[in-house]
């Protein structure tokens, strides 16, 4: 269905938590703007919720 799941229990386990679940947000983001052909211009820098 082209379904993107992470599930908490995943992220728990990982050495870094935080870089597994802003990786998968950005893989996520990046999927469905090659999907949807969004303009390339457009981007989505998540790197703001490390603060």
């Amino acid at each position: 269905m082209g379904e993107f799941m992470l599930t908490y229990e995943t992220v728990q386990q990982v050495a870094d938590p935080e870089a597994t679940l802003l990786q998968f947000l950005q893989s996520t983001y990046d999927a469905a703007a090659r999907t949807g052909n969004w303009d390339k211009n457009l981007e989505c820098d998540l790197q703001w919720l490390k603060q």
